[in-house]
């Protein structure tokens, strides 16, 4: 008898729950989005709704409990409190129509937004990532410097899955979210693909080498692999200047 395949559209979702129907998958799956703060449910090409909707029904309790799991988001709001590359920096807009453009200023632990507009979240943003970037190649360099290698490009993204890469010709990729990092863990993850440098693979000669290219390698290390998806609580959507500093 012929099954109807799959109409995402029909399908009766929890919350938080995102179809996504997927070609080259083989079986229906579920995967938690720290980007999205939702679940993924893959949808595989050729099954029947009834199939998906017993799946879904099926592991309600994990999904359930993994959604627990997400970081209540942090929104940069007027007054708002955040970790900055070891730092903890609170975030103070100034708004006023005398202002004829936005600087972004940072003074001991305080970031200043000095604007005209309502919302300059996407101007902190691009600061961040251009702070992030210029300070993670610094990193990379010093550490390259340490087994005499030299850093290609340097490129800073908003990855969901790698928090650094490595090319054959050296060019190094990070996620700009280690920003919020602590500098340990920052330092792991540079000296992570630093290494790969010399070793392109995770034998035991790359990890040695990884050890001693890092400040605190076991506690850098364990903070990404226990701590890395909180990276993504970060949100840069509107935030409101009028809201009193805490």
């Amino acid at each position: 008898m012929f099954k109807r395949k799959c109409d995402p559209t029909l399908l009766e979702l929890p919350n938080n729950v995102r179809p996504r129907q997927s070609t080259r998958a083989k079986r229906a799956s579920l995967r938690l989005n720290n980007m999205e703060k939702c679940i993924d449910l893959i949808i595989p090409k050729r099954v029947s709704q009834s199939y998906i909707q017993r799946f879904v029904a099926q592991h309600h309790d994990w999904i359930t409990q993994t959604l627990k799991t997400l970081p209540e988001p942090v929104h940069f709001e007027n007054g708002v409190r955040f970790p900055f590359f070891g730092e903890t920096l609170t975030l103070n807009i100034q708004k006023d129509n005398s202002f004829k453009t936005t600087r972004i200023s940072k003074h001991e632990n305080i970031l200043t937004i000095q604007t005209r507009l309502d919302t300059s979240v996407q101007r902190l943003k691009r600061w961040i990532i251009k702070e992030a970037r210029e300070r993670l190649e610094t990193l990379a360099q010093e550490k390259a410097a340490l087994i005499n290698e030299t850093v290609g490009d340097v490129h800073v993204r908003d990855t969901t899955s790698r928090w650094g890469s490595c090319s054959h010709d050296r060019n190094l990729s990070f996620s700009w979210r280690l920003a919020f990092a602590p500098k340990h863990a920052i330092d792991y993850v540079v000296a992570h693909e630093v290494a790969h440098f010399v070793h392109m693979n995770h034998s035991p000669e790359f990890w040695g080498l990884c050890e001693e290219l890092c400040v605190d390698y076991k506690r850098g290390k364990k903070w990404m692999r226990e701590n890395g998806k909180s990276l993504m609580k970060y949100q840069f959507d509107v935030f409101s200047p009028e809201r009193d500093p805490k």
